[in-house]
């Protein structure tokens, strides 16, 4: 898809930010993503960086208010930290490890019942200390602390699964509930995804030329 392919205001943007209107704009993991100065960038950090004039190093983070990636409009762009950016997604909702989806209907309505509510970041913090008070409350109870110790030891006695790791071809172990892991570590896994972003950028120009 090229930049003269977006709607006017998308297209605006990215001829601000140094796209041309024939340049070429791929997506990567649902961001979208082109070719600046030799190196391939992800446009939602460039709009952020000229609209809300923010050098972005590493450790600075773009959230996407309406969690849309496609969606670069500066007004839906915000720069924050690491931990701020973990902490929108740690609402109710979403694709975060806490208050997911895969959680079952009385789990979710547990939640609810305590007051968790996508958006409201207070009311959460609350819900997780309620949450935290009881689970101590109940570690005190010496049965059921024999019943998860005994549950940790069954885990820790079963069998490692053996497996390649898909960036540098070594052998890692991992329990059985992780058997599809591709890789063995963060580095591979970064180093990876690097690798994917330059694939995804030359199959586009290839399919381009053709």
């Amino acid at each position: 898809m090229k930049v003269h392919d977006f709607p006017p205001d998308l297209r605006e943007i990215l001829i601000l930010v140094g796209f041309q209107d024939d340049s070429r704009i791929f997506t990567n993991n649902g961001y979208p993503c082109g070719w600046k100065n030799g190196k391939i960038k992800y446009v939602h950090r460039l709009v952020a960086e000229h609209f809300h004039s923010a050098k972005l190093s590493r450790r600075l983070f773009v959230h996407h208010k309406d969690e849309d990636r496609s969606n670069f409009r500066p007004s839906n762009l915000e720069v924050m930290s690491h931990g701020q950016h973990n902490g929108q997604h740690r609402q109710f909702g979403g694709n975060n490890h806490f208050f997911g989806k895969k959680h079952s209907d009385e789990t979710l309505a547990y939640l609810r019942a305590i007051g968790v509510e996508r958006g409201a970041p207070e009311l959460n913090a609350k819900a997780r200390k309620k949450i935290s008070a009881s689970l101590r409350q109940r570690w005190k109870n010496p049965e059921y602390r024999r019943h998860m110790s005994g549950k940790i030891s069954e885990a820790k006695k079963k069998p490692k699964t053996e497996l390649i790791c898909a960036a540098c071809n070594n052998k890692f172990y991992v329990p059985p509930s992780r058997a599809s892991a591709r890789f063995c570590s963060m580095d591979c896994t970064t180093a990876a995804r690097k690798q994917n972003l330059i694939y995804c950028a030359l199959k586009h120009s290839r399919a381009a030329s053709s």
